[in-house]
């Protein structure tokens, strides 16, 4: 078994819910953005990642797992 770490944390911006710019941007989308921001924040080479499972604070819609 390999040794599970938490390298870097990143997160999206905050946005008045239904009015904000984000309004019809799937969590998805944004998820993209903040994975790269944090391996490159991290200085991690992407290839090395197997997985991420990122959290939010708003409930189910707001959690994914990107494998």
């Amino acid at each position: 078994m390999r040794d599970a770490a938490i390298a870097s944390a990143a997160r999206t911006a905050i946005g008045k819910a239904c009015r904000g710019a984000f309004n019809d941007t799937e969590g998805r989308v944004l998820s993209v953005h903040v994975i790269d921001a944090a391996l490159d924040r991290a200085g991690i080479d992407p290839a090395r990642v197997d997985d991420v499972y990122p959290g939010g604070g708003i409930g189910a819609a707001g959690l994914f797992e990107v494998a």
